[in-house]
């Protein structure tokens, strides 16, 4: 009887700790401009406009050759003419890529931005009315000589990955909505052999 009754309180705690996930999270890739800014010239940028269930929303990454080195790329974004983004990011090699997913379980969107040092993921908040930066590379355990990039798998699934330049393994992370804290939920999936390339969405 006691090894039933601990048995219970622990399905308890797992079902109420457990997020709250949407059981048909899946994403896709619906914008990809990859190393965008190797091609851009001084103060030209790529400017563009997604609707969303929010409103209309537009996404402005400017290259600022003689700015500061930690001012090279201004990125603003407005939803519906109001400013909800204003950041600075540095110099990189070799360049930015920006990506837009869309998750088919609800339609919402997220923005990617990404250099070979940083991968950033980021979307809007009807509830703070800001975007914010869902996913930062930044926070998530990797060696200092892997990069980051957060893409989109021919399976729906959105991954954060760390790629070794000489062996071509991965460490990844997926991550899944979680509908209650509206915020992500992630999953270490540890290591991989290949490149999250062959698995990506292109």
């Amino acid at each position: 009887m006691k090894k039933f009754f601990s048995a219970l309180v622990l399905t308890v705690l797992m079902v109420l700790t457990t997020p709250t996930v949407d059981a048909a999270d899946n994403f896709q890739q619906i914008y990809n401009a990859e190393n965008f800014s190797a091609g851009l010239k001084a103060d030209q940028a790529i400017d563009e406009v997604f609707n969303t269930a929010d409103g209309r929303l537009r996404l402005q990454l400017r290259k600022l050759a003689n700015a500061s080195a930690d001012k090279r790329m201004h990125v603003l974004a407005w939803l519906d003419d109001k400013r909800i983004y204003d950041e600075y990011f540095p110099d990189v090699y070799p360049a930015y890529s920006f990506r837009v997913f869309k998750d088919t379980a609800n339609s919402k969107l997220f923005y990617v931005i990404e250099s070979g040092e940083r991968a950033m993921l980021l979307g809007y908040s009807p509830i703070n009315k800001k975007m914010e930066v869902y996913i930062d590379s930044q926070n998530y355990y990797h060696k200092s000589s892997d990069s980051p990039t957060i893409v989109v798998t021919k399976s729906g699934d959105l991954i954060l990955a760390f790629e070794n330049p000489k062996s071509n393994a991965s460490a990844r992370y997926r991550f899944t909505w979680d509908k209650a804290s509206l915020w992500f939920a992630y999953y270490d999936l540890g290591t991989y052999s290949y490149s999250i390339q062959r698995d990506r969405q292109k």
